[in-house]
């Protein structure tokens, strides 16, 4: 499987305002999410994007999606849609990163697949 990343050049030089393994717990569960429900052989999707006091992670895949009536549940813990593998903890995980760490978190299926926007605050640097 693969990942397809696009980012802008300057994305390496911005921290997002949380610690660093909330950040990559949270990013690792979305990615993982996505892997196990895109198609064999499709790529996952990562797109980072800068806004003026956040960074934004895009992560698409390429499966089912999810009914719009679950969306509600997705980040229920032990929740899983219909034919999921795993223990259903994975966006659970992020939910309670996205609380704690003022990040923001949105679902949109559609017929090719689910798009899932995390939003962190950025650092600020101080002079």
């Amino acid at each position: 499987r693969r990942i397809l990343l696009q980012a802008p050049e300057r994305a390496a030089q911005v921290y997002p305002d949380m610690p660093a393994t909330l950040a990559v717990a949270a990013l690792r569960n979305l990615l993982d999410n996505a892997l196990r429900h895109s198609a064999p052989g499709a790529p996952v999707e990562l797109q980072v994007q800068l806004e003026a006091h956040r960074v934004a992670f895009v992560v698409r895949d390429h499966g089912p999606g999810i009914d719009p009536q679950n969306l509600e549940h997705v980040t229920q813990r032990f929740w899983r849609n219909g034919h999921s593998e795993g223990c259903g903890l994975g966006l659970a995980i992020v939910q309670a990163i996205v609380q704690r760490c003022a990040c923001a978190l949105q679902f949109d299926s559609r017929a090719d697949g689910l798009r899932v926007l995390l939003q962190m605050p950025l650092r600020v640097h101080q002079v």
